[in-house]
């Protein structure tokens, strides 16, 4: 692959994570139970206030805003060896569904940037490449349950995020994202 190719392919896959973002911010909201998702009722509430265009300013973060346990082999292995059996007509499935096959590429196309966008582990990256569509498909309805948002236990990292969006200065853009590239350099 040229890097001209690389490039524009590191570059589709950062434009369908902004979309995923910014369809599980919209998930997260109308859900109207932030907790669900592990957000607290404080930053929900911030996040409410925030016009289309903050959100979708949110979601074009370098990594994702959700998170499905992508660092834990063990977990992926219980629920790909387990059948499924859970409402396949949610938002928060067909969310879920989409992440799994956004997964599924990023294991195939470039784990590497996989790990850096949504701390995708190599030995689940494996374990994707693995699994075929249809396995992926059986079990999206029982691993949404496990659904929730990244970064949620830094205590400075969304409201930063919701600050920066919301006022637009360059420090607090830059605080949100020092803060997230230290916890997820300590991921890896």
């Amino acid at each position: 692959m040229s890097s001209s190719d690389h490039d524009q392919l590191s570059r589709r896959l950062l434009e369908e994570l902004a979309s995923l973002n910014y369809r599980f911010i919209h998930l997260v909201l109308q859900s109207n139970d932030p907790e669900r998702f592990g957000l607290s009722e404080a930053l929900f509430q911030r996040l409410c206030h925030l016009n289309d265009d903050d959100h979708r300013r949110l979601a074009s973060c370098p990594y994702s805003l959700f998170e499905l346990q992508l660092d834990n082999p063990g977990a992926w292995q219980r629920w790909l060896d387990i059948e499924a059996a859970a409402d396949r007509s949610s938002n928060v499935h067909h969310f879920t569904l989409a992440v799994l096959m956004y997964t599924r590429q990023l294991a195939v196309e470039n784990a590497d940037l996989g790990r850096l966008l949504l701390g995708l582990a190599p030995r689940v990256a494996e374990q994707f490449r693995r699994a075929s569509i249809g396995r992926l498909l059986d079990v999206s309805p029982g691993v949404s349950a496990h659904l929730r948002v990244r970064l949620i236990d830094d205590p400075k990292f969304w409201p930063d995020l919701v600050n920066y969006v919301k006022d637009g200065t360059q420090e607090q853009y830059l605080a949100a994202q020092t803060s997230a590239l230290q916890i997820l350099a300590a991921q890896l």
